[in-house]
């Protein structure tokens, strides 16, 4: 025998190791005891356990009620025939299912058809949820998310917008050159003026005629251009050579958007026109008042 400790060799029937001192024979193991409980095999019974039927308390009798004595009657006569009661008509027993004989081939009958089952009452529709309304579907319920729309437009090219400016612009700068012309001729030293002396005139009262007069048709211009892309999605010159402007949603920006771009159009004219000319450059072809109002300049489909 070897110690499974010290792994040294000691007789059989050693108990304890004569090195280490480790037991070496087990002890033996108890007899199982009884069990004391029954178990139940049937796990179907399984589950929480009834309470034991209590038994019922037998009822009190009632105390007798006392009665009233019955009145007197009189006899009656004695050729008064007193009818016997009439038994009443036994109820039938029901019908019995008659056995139905095995047909001589041995086969069992056939089985009678089974009904179908009743229909199933429909659920009722769920209550709609205070300040939701109706259920819709999921066509037209507002709250399902829709999957962002991609809008493929074409830009516009810069010779057909540099046109749409021009004929946009000639009018108020035409309406500007006879408003300054009759204003200058009518001062008390002018007169009748040449071309020339009107350009000679205009640059001499720059500072009390010429320059506010700019000023009134450059925010005429922005205000209709801010209304006509605001409501309309172009002006007349983008509506001729068939551009409009639109925003994010590639419909016509709105009113606050246009004025947005008008304004900071405006700013950019006075700039020598450098935000305009910003449009040569990027890959969109939007100057800097279309950056700013988020705005497109695209071909009309």
């Amino acid at each position: 025998m070897i110690c499974p400790r010290c792994r040294r060799e000691a007789e059989e029937g050693t108990l304890f190791c004569p090195g280490c001192g480790a037991p070496l024979s087990l002890r033996p193991e108890p007899a199982p005891a009884a069990l004391d409980a029954s178990l139940t095999l049937d796990r179907r019974l399984d589950g929480p356990e009834l309470p034991a039927p209590q038994p019922t308390p037998a009822p009190t009798p009632a105390p007798p009620r006392r009665t009233a004595p019955a009145p007197a009657t009189r006899p009656r006569a004695a050729s008064a025939a007193i009818p016997a009661p009439r038994p009443a008509p036994a109820t039938p027993p029901p019908p019995r299912a008659a056995a139905v004989a095995p047909p001589p081939s041995g086969r069992p009958p056939p089985a009678a058809p089974r009904s179908p089952p009743p229909p199933a009452a429909l659920a009722p529709d769920p209550p709609a949820a205070p300040g939701r309304g109706l259920y819709l579907g999921p066509e037209l319920d507002p709250e399902v998310e829709v999957a962002p729309m991609e809008i493929h437009l074409r830009r516009a090219s810069e010779l057909r917008r540099v046109l749409s400016w021009a004929i946009d612009g000639i009018p108020f700068l035409a309406l500007f050159a006879l408003a300054l012309r009759a204003t200058l001729e009518r001062l008390p030293h002018a007169g009748p003026l040449s071309a020339a002396g009107v350009v000679d005139l205009a640059i001499a009262e720059a500072r009390g005629i010429t320059l506010p007069m700019l000023s009134c048709a450059v925010i005429l211009f922005a205000v209709y251009h801010a209304l006509a892309h605001g409501l309309a999605g172009a002006t007349l010159g983008k509506r001729l050579l068939g551009l409009r402007v639109v925003g994010p949603d590639g419909n016509r920006p709105g009113l606050g958007r246009s004025v947005v771009r008008a304004i900071v159009a405006t700013v950019s004219l006075g700039l020598l026109g450098l935000g305009v000319l910003l449009a040569l450059f990027t890959r969109s072809g939007r100057a800097l008042h279309d950056l700013v109002a988020r705005t497109w300049v695209v071909e009309a489909p």
